[in-house]
């Protein structure tokens, strides 16, 4: 964790530059004597303050954890090795919420660790490493993740808003009874995902390798699949209403007991798909599938 105090606010004083209440620092010998241009007693006072507390800190600096920046402000790193704050002799450092992790990035606060029940909003970052991380009820919402692994985690009830998800690996996680609201993800590794018991709204799957999934039970409302790889993917009693599959590859896909009503298969791969033909009835097929279909029910189809 990393703190910035600035002189504008509070600043650390070591003990050997610490200077009685009441007693007044020597000025320089080439300071004019005491008179009406002189500046204000108590505005000198803390000016000589500062600057005995930083010369102080950078004559030690070299054996200190702590370092001093050009303008005099105070960055707090943490012990070396194998020390503590309380055998350096010094000050504690302020107390800070354990809730929420971060580090310092350049564009902004980035968490690397997520805490249950924790809100992250407006996050941009391309590399984030949260595999096999456990947490509950965690939101992120307005954020755009790229290259983010995100396998072998076990979030329930998490919360996606407005999220855009690149090229992220969530293989073999857990995110079940999620909330995935105007989500966007764009070519991720979704093999042996379970959201099973989610509420997924407005979603886009695209380019999505999402072999062996577990979407059972999920309620899906106005999303779509575009040229997502679904074999073997689980859909039993998801509500599928009105969802669009656009060139995907739904073979030996589970959809029994699904509801499939204004579901669009058009250009989609549904050999082996297993369904009952009651659940089909509404759903959207091109001719090919038509055909394919009848002929599962048993019927021959004559051009």
């Amino acid at each position: 964790m990393l703190a910035l105090w600035g002189h504008q606010h509070a600043f650390w004083t070591p003990n050997a530059a610490r200077v009685p209440s009441g007693r007044r620092l020597s000025p320089p010998r080439d300071e004019p004597p005491y008179g009406a241009d002189r500046q204000d007693e108590h505005s000198d006072d803390a000016c000589h303050q500062h600057d005995a507390c930083c010369d102080s800190v950078q004559s030690c600096h070299s054996q200190s954890p702590f370092r001093v920046s050009p303008n005099r402000a105070l960055l707090m790193m943490g012990p070396a090795d194998g020390q503590t704050m309380s055998t350096l002799g010094g000050p504690q450092p302020p107390k800070v919420s354990e809730r929420l992790s971060f580090y310092l990035d350049p564009g902004g606060m980035v968490m690397d660790k997520l805490e249950s029940e924790a809100t992250y909003e407006s996050i941009d970052v391309t590399g984030l490493d949260l595999s096999g991380q456990h947490a509950t009820m965690v939101t992120i919402s307005k954020s755009h993740l790229s290259k983010a692994s995100f396998a072998r985690t076990c979030l329930q009830r998490l919360d996606l808003t407005k999220v855009k998800l690149d090229e992220c690996d969530l293989a073999n996680a857990v995110w079940e009874r999620a909330r995935l609201d105007k989500l966007k993800i764009n070519g991720c590794r979704l093999t042996g995902l379970n959201l099973s018991n989610a509420h997924v709204r407005e979603a886009v799957f695209q380019s999505c390798e999402a072999s062996f999934s577990n979407f059972r039970s999920v309620s899906f409302r106005k999303s779509r699949f575009v040229n997502c790889n679904l074999k073997g993917a689980d859909f039993q009693d998801a509500d599928l209403r009105h969802v669009v599959f656009e060139n995907c590859n739904l073979r030996e896909a589970q959809m029994s007991f699904a509801k499939l009503e204004g579901t669009d298969f058009r250009g989609s791969e549904i050999d082996d798909l297993r369904v009952g033909m009651d659940s089909l009835r509404g759903a959207i097929v091109d001719p090919l599938q038509a055909a394919y279909l009848s002929g599962l029910m048993g019927l021959k189809v004559v051009y």
